[in-house]
């Protein structure tokens, strides 16, 4: 596989094809470990030289051609009106103004089956890795509750999320109103002015589909299983992600065994208009240690 890494803001891009996981095959008892750190990272090949000359180069169909510098923009640009051929623009309908986006994958014993990971959520992030405020970006428009708005306007996508996007120990839209009020009202591509137009409650669904619709892209535990990688409740296994990104492992110590447990996967992304996810570089490191337990849920 070719990296090409192309560093812009304070985030590097990562544009790669899809792969899949690799690892230990399941028989093996704790014989075929992947150190920590080791999650499919690849050396980055060198960015190509800008060219010398000042007039506008042709399209190219080439991913890695598409230009890195900022166009210059209107302020509050609506999505159909950015420019296409940059990783990223001034202007903040056209591009998210924190820097990255982390899509949280859990795997919590009572939620969902062996066969996939569920949602935590998808949030913005500072290239830094800080996060947004707790409250929100945006007050006016703080639900407790989504599934109403959400439902008249596409009722599939409330099935998936309840599927995919559970909540544990409270209602799901409760759930689901605590992410978007304190997620989605800071990304800053779904303002309401950015859209050519804007339907009332249009922000809202469109956050829970690109969600949606990430998680079923980066369906890792699908990813693993073709590697033989199965939840085991009492091998350690260790797992060396390779999905055309790289990703995060977050794992908590089970405080009956004393076992560090995998919990979450995280993928970082930078975003184009309202819809276009650019994987990057993560901006955290991964909590799991050589070993560690991928459990049956």
């Amino acid at each position: 596989m070719r990296f090409a890494s192309i560093t812009f803001i304070a985030c590097a891009v990562l544009i790669a094809s899809p792969d899949i996981a690799m690892g230990a095959p399941t028989g093996t008892k704790g014989s075929a470990v992947g150190s920590k750190g080791t999650t499919g990272k690849a050396k980055s090949a060198p960015a190509p030289a800008p060219a010398p000359a000042p007039a506008p180069a042709a399209k190219s169909k080439s991913k890695s051609a598409t230009s890195t510098s900022a166009a210059p923009t209107s302020a509050n640009l609506t999505h159909d009106k950015c420019p296409t051929g940059v990783l990223f623009t001034t202007d903040h309908c056209c591009f998210e103004e924190n820097g990255q986006y982390v899509l949280s994958q859990q795997w919590t014993k009572g939620l969902g089956t062996d066969d996939y990971f569920t949602m935590h959520g998808l949030w913005p992030n500072t290239c830094a890795g800080k996060l947004t405020p707790s409250a929100g970006c945006d007050s006016s428009r703080v639900y407790k509750k989504v599934e109403a708005l959400i439902k008249p306007l596409k009722p599939a996508l409330v099935t998936d999320m309840t599927k995919y996007w559970p909540s544990k120990g409270k209602p799901n839209d409760d759930f689901w109103g605590h992410e978007w009020s304190k997620h989605g009202t800071c990304v800053s591509t779904l303002r309401p002015q950015c859209y050519k137009s804007y339907t009332k409650d249009q922000d809202i669904v469109d956050y829970f589909t690109n969600a949606m619709n990430l998680h079923k892209k980066y369906d890792y535990a699908a990813a693993l299983k073709k590697h033989s990688i199965v939840p085991d409740n009492t091998n350690l296994k260790a797992i060396n992600t390779e999905h055309g990104v790289n990703v995060v492992l977050k794992c908590k110590t089970n405080p009956a065994t004393k076992v560090s447990e995998l919990n979450e996967v995280w993928t970082y992304f930078s975003v184009q208009d309202l819809n276009t996810y650019i994987a990057t570089q993560p901006g955290s490191s991964d909590t799991c240690p050589t070993q560690f337990l991928y459990f049956k849920k």
